[in-house]
């Protein structure tokens, strides 16, 4: 019995689409889900105002990175625009990420002002009360 070689290309290629579908699935459903990105970026500006004597920092971060962070220490969903206690979460933890030190080494404390939405941007806006100016201190 003779099989002509067009039926065995076919019958190879039929299997290795099957197969190939096979290992697809199974490296699909196998491996953990990968999150959207795993890279994070802000944009921070920190200025000194003498006639006011404070230093005043500016910090654009994304707006769903933030919503993120903020849920998962809170535990619980977040609507950054609605919500009431998100200027406070947002400064519990620039107080514990941003951090900034007087010539001494003791970490200065953090003033909220205010946040602002811009598209898919957040800019949040805090100053630290200075007497020295921003020279002496350290990020």
């Amino acid at each position: 019995m003779r099989v002509k070689r067009g039926k065995i290309f076919k019958s190879i290629f039929g299997l290795g689409l099957i197969f190939a579908f096979c290992l697809f699935t199974f490296a699909f459903f196998s491996f953990p889900k990968v999150s959207a990105h795993r890279f994070y970026t802000s944009l921070t500006r920190i200025d000194y105002n003498a006639g006011e004597k404070n230093i005043e920092i500016t910090i654009q971060v994304f707006t769903h990175d933030l919503v993120e962070v903020l849920e998962k220490i809170n535990k619980k969903p977040l609507e950054l625009e609605k919500s009431g206690e998100s200027d406070k979460l947002i400064l519990s933890y620039l107080e514990e990420k941003f951090v900034l030190q007087d010539k001494n080494g003791q970490n200065r404390k953090l003033k909220w002002v205010g946040k602002e939405f811009k598209t898919d941007s957040t800019f949040i806006y805090v100053e630290i009360p200075s007497e020295e100016g921003i020279e002496k201190n350290k990020l």
